[in-house]
């Protein structure tokens, strides 16, 4: 298990296109992470947080761009760009090939990260699939020193951001101009 102090370092990028998992500090709350192109990724992320259970994470990008080319669909990512330019996490359709990401449902809550450490992250290794740093029905870690504590060995890194405050994104469904609220976040809508 390795300890970083922020987003920034090197050896991140390196980490992360490895195939490993573990916990970083998102644009919200601390999240549990691996790169989104990899199914044993994904697949080791929802068993070790939900085991036996179904319950999709959240893709987040540096772009638009890295999102289409991962396999979510042009049409849905036009029609929620303005959201998703806002830090909102909008359920978008994906190609089949994804479906390890989404249970076989064809759709995934995606976010944008537009600035900063995060971004830049992103911007070298693409979308990763992340959810909360927690085991499922526990609150969200606020600090990387109870993230480690949570998960220990489990995971194969831990990036330190400070306190955070726990607050998740809001996901919203978006079809055509109609929009539905499926979780009330860190942004009102």
């Amino acid at each position: 298990m390795k300890v970083l102090n922020n987003l920034s370092d090197p050896s991140l990028v390196k980490i992360i296109n490895s195939g490993k998992i573990g916990i970083i500090p998102t644009d919200t709350v601390y999240g549990m992470v691996g790169i989104a192109s990899n199914p044993d990724v994904a697949n080791k992320i929802y068993s070790l947080k939900r085991p036996g259970i179904t319950k999709k994470g959240t893709l987040i990008a540096a772009n638009l761009d890295q999102l289409e080319q991962l396999g979510s669909l042009k049409e849905d990512l036009l029609n929620a760009e303005e959201y998703l330019g806002r830090g909102v996490s909008v359920i978008v359709r994906l190609k089949k090939n994804l479906n390890y990401l989404n249970f076989d449902t064809g759709c995934q809550a995606v976010r944008i990260i537009k600035n900063g450490p995060l971004n830049n992250l992103l911007t070298k290794v693409g979308p990763l699939i992340t959810t909360s740093a927690n085991y499922g029905g526990q609150s969200t870690v606020e600090n990387i020193g109870d993230a480690i504590k949570e998960f220990g060995d489990k995971l194969d890194f831990y990036v330190d951001g400070g306190h955070k405050n726990g607050i998740p994104s809001t996901i919203i469904e978006l079809i055509g101009s109609k929009i539905t609220v499926i979780r009330q976040g860190s942004l009102k809508i």
